[in-house]
């Protein structure tokens, strides 16, 4: 082979390094260019920043064999999420299907009962306790319930306390709206009390598919999912 072809042969290997070596740097900065999409859960600006919202949200009722297994009371109620709950309300409040302003608010398709403990003077009288409530709820509590457990030894004044929550909650009972979802939650963590409520209201003869417990109730709502609750004392009556 002659001097000049070697020569021209070399300068043709340097040439083709040369340009893989720029394909390659172009096709990395093409890559770290690019934007990578990735699943992102916006925050509304109701919910408080301050507790981040799961990345997954249950949108579908536990079975009956998941409250059995979560030793969660009376598994045969039907339960709503609170993620469910979300939704109805966001919906009802962009379509307007709501009475009232701000934060005295009550739900034209659908009816939300707290069971909470209350501050009213008179014991089972409603009135909602600290830190808040769902947005539309209505105060009816029940929390004097544990006192009929047989383990228990009650006081007299805790045994008047459980029959006048119980007195009022069957009078208010009788002042729910026919005709519409109505959904009970408490604070405790295996949905007891609400069960209690959504019982009697089962017995008082409203339709079984009508009554849902909001599944880990408030607790879940607020602290778990992040949710906005409200404040004030609204109490069944709207006063």
């Amino acid at each position: 082979m002659s001097k000049v072809s070697q020569i021209n042969r070399s300068l043709g290997l340097v040439f083709a390094v040369l340009l893989l070596g720029s394909m390659a740097f172009s096709s990395c900065n093409s890559a770290a260019a690019t934007p990578t999409t990735s699943a992102t859960t916006s925050v509304p600006t109701s919910t408080p920043v301050s507790t981040p919202t799961p990345a997954v949200l249950r949108t579908t009722p536990p079975t009956v064999q998941e409250l059995e297994e979560g030793f969660y009371m009376d598994p045969e109620i039907p339960r709503i999420t609170c993620e469910q709950i979300k939704i109805l309300i966001d919906d009802a409040q962009k379509n307007n299907r709501f009475y009232g302003t701000g934060g005295m608010v009550a739900w034209q398709d659908f009816f939300i009962i707290d069971v909470r403990s209350s501050k009213g003077e008179v014991t089972g009288a409603p009135g909602f306790n600290q830190p808040g409530h769902i947005l539309g709820a209505r105060s009816m509590p029940m929390t004097w319930y544990w006192v009929t457990d047989p383990r228990e030894d009650p006081k007299v004044e805790e045994l008047e306390a459980y029959q006048q929550e119980l007195t009022a909650l069957e009078q208010n009972i009788e002042l729910l709206p026919k005709g519409m979802p109505i959904y009970v939650y408490d604070g405790t963590a295996d949905d007891e009390a609400a069960c209690i409520v959504a019982k009697m209201i089962l017995e008082a003869g409203f339709p079984a598919e009508d009554v849902k417990v909001i599944w880990k109730g408030f607790s879940y709502w607020y602290y778990d999912l992040g949710y906005a609750i409200v404040q004030g004392d609204y109490n069944f009556e709207g006063e």
